[in-house]
């Protein structure tokens, strides 16, 4: 910007309103100027290659976009696009002369009313996470699908976005941007993508890449009484606003996790995920906030290798580019623990033909219930159809999940992933399971497996027949389950993933599930 106009904007006599006080704050590229009850933001000449600045048409041109795109988001906060012209001696707001440059005009909102301060308050409540997580949900719900013929969102374009990000935090490597930690988020996060290329493109494929936010973190999101504002989205480039809504959500939650405000994102992500149907979301989210995490490690550093940015600001950008760094290679290592996989469901569902094909194409160890209830009560009755007695009284499943658990703990710590073929019907038995992934810090995925009931009946009563399953369920056992049968509580939304087995199941579900518990 022109020296003379960041002074004359710096004067209460350059706005019509003449505000008490003007400050400046810069980012690295605006300038905003904060004159209440006012603020005006004017673009810097500036060229990222993820944005061009450099012309005034090119300023003009993303300064409209960003007051259109944004009103989608919050309404009344953003107002105007004003021309700044010159006369020849001065610069008007508005006035006379030629523009020479253009400055989008907002309301003033309330700083601290921002989530990032409300968290460094202790302000954030859960009310707030849930009402928050209900508008992103449904402001993904009913925002535009991009086609999948424009390309944006897919494989590629998602891995060209993080190779972007790598080289242009390249010329700050070996100064304030750690070398090992720049490495290992880099080979992390293509590894990632090359193991995952079928999910890429099956979310592609499937609408779930859509015009989102793009720049969405605490920073950007407003409580005013009871209306939420979410502002400043990306407007200069495409490619960063029409992405996957879990690259969109997963930005909060990378922040909620960078301020040690764990209970928070589980309460988003719990929230969000009971009023969207996307089943292979919570597989993506801990790779986007690693890339989100290094988005801001690279936005902090061009702020900090800014000259024009003042000393002070500069060496917080280059300390908060570190940490963010940090937080990235950390969550690295989040996509690539274990699982521990338990499936649940109403006998005859499905679940050991599921599980055996994941196996199969995986390599997974697989126990299965009713092997091991035939071990630990081996030389007891069997009856076919039996409800809470013999060897499947209570006393009888708790041995049996007691075993599979200490095999699982065995499998999970040397760091391989094992799925747990049981019904799990029984609060406590999720409970454990929870509990244990917790403990051991792996990736836990509960395989809900569903069937047309009429489907079911004639397996059970073809499985009876045959007489070699281990199983002793029959009809009746299934009608009692389901009499029973209080939900799936405690194990989060983000954490179920159902098939539906009536017409078989998916080759490719299944070769993307094998993708992530094979180690």
């Amino acid at each position: 910007m022109d020296e003379a106009l960041r002074e004359q904007m710096l004067s209460s006599g350059f706005y019509p309103h003449h505000p008490p006080t003007v400050e400046e704050v810069q980012t690295h590229i605006s300038h905003v100027f904060i004159a209440p009850p006012f603020v005006y933001k004017v673009k810097k000449p500036v060229d990222f290659g993820f944005l061009d600045f450099r012309t005034l048409v090119r300023r003009r041109y993303f300064t409209h976009r960003e007051l259109y795109l944004n009103s989608r988001f919050s309404p009344g906060l953003y107002l105007d696009v004003l021309p700044v012209t010159f006369d020849g001696r001065e610069f008007h707001l508005s006035g006379d002369g030629e523009p020479v440059e253009y400055a989008l005009k907002m309301r003033q909102f309330n700083g601290e009313k921002t989530m990032k301060n409300l968290i460094q308050k202790g302000e954030m409540t859960r009310e707030k996470v849930v009402a928050l997580a209900k508008r992103l949900a449904e402001l993904h719900a009913h925002s535009h699908r991009v086609s999948p013929r424009r390309g944006l969102g897919s494989h590629a374009s998602v891995t060209y976005d993080c190779e972007e990000n790598f080289e242009q935090l390249s010329p700050f490597v070996g100064d304030f941007v750690d070398r090992v930690s720049w490495q290992n988020t880099k080979e992390g996060t293509l590894s990632f993508l090359q193991r995952h290329r079928d999910l890429f493109e099956a979310r592609h494929r499937s609408g779930f890449i859509r015009d989102c936010h793009g720049d969405l973190h605490t920073e950007h999101v407003i409580f005013e009484g009871d209306t939420i504002y979410i502002f400043d989205c990306i407007e200069f480039n495409e490619r960063f606003r029409y992405i996957d809504t879990m690259s969109d959500l997963s930005f909060l939650v990378m922040e909620l996790i960078f301020m040690d405000q764990i209970p928070l994102s589980e309460t988003l992500l719990s929230t969000y995920f009971a009023f969207v149907e996307d089943k292979w979301g919570g597989f993506l989210l801990d790779f986007y906030a690693c890339y989100r995490a290094t988005v801001r490690a690279k936005v902090h550093a061009f702020t900090a290798g800014d000259a024009s940015v003042p000393e002070a600001q500069r060496h917080h950008s280059k300390l908060l580019s570190r940490a963010y760094l940090e937080l990235a290679e950390r969550l690295i290592g989040r996509f690539q623990r274990p699982y521990l996989i338990i499936t649940m469901g109403f006998s005859g569902t499905g679940k050991t033909t599921v599980t055996q094909a994941l196996a199969a194409r995986s390599g997974i160890e697989v126990l299965r219930s009713d092997v091991i209830r035939r071990k630990v009560t081996e030389g007891q009755p069997v009856s076919t159809g039996a409800w809470n007695v013999g060897i499947y009284q209570p006393e009888s499943r708790a041995l049996v999940y007691e075993t599979m658990f200490a095999r699982a703990r065995e499998i999970l710590g040397a760091g391989r992933s094992i799925c747990l073929d049981a019904s799990f019907l029984e609060k406590k038995q999720r409970e454990e399971a929870l509990r244990l992934s917790r403990e051991l810090q792996v990736n836990l995925l509960a395989i809900e497996c569903a069937c047309d009931e009429e489907r079911v009946k004639q397996r059970l009563q073809g499985r009876n027949k045959e007489g070699k399953d281990p199983s002793d369920a029959d009809f009746s056992i299934y009608q009692r389950q389901k009499e029973v049968f209080g939900g799936w509580d405690p194990i989060p939304s983000i954490r179920r993933f159902t098939i539906d087995t009536t017409h078989g199941i998916s080759d490719t579900e299944l070769s993307m599930l094998a993708a992530f518990v094979a180690r």
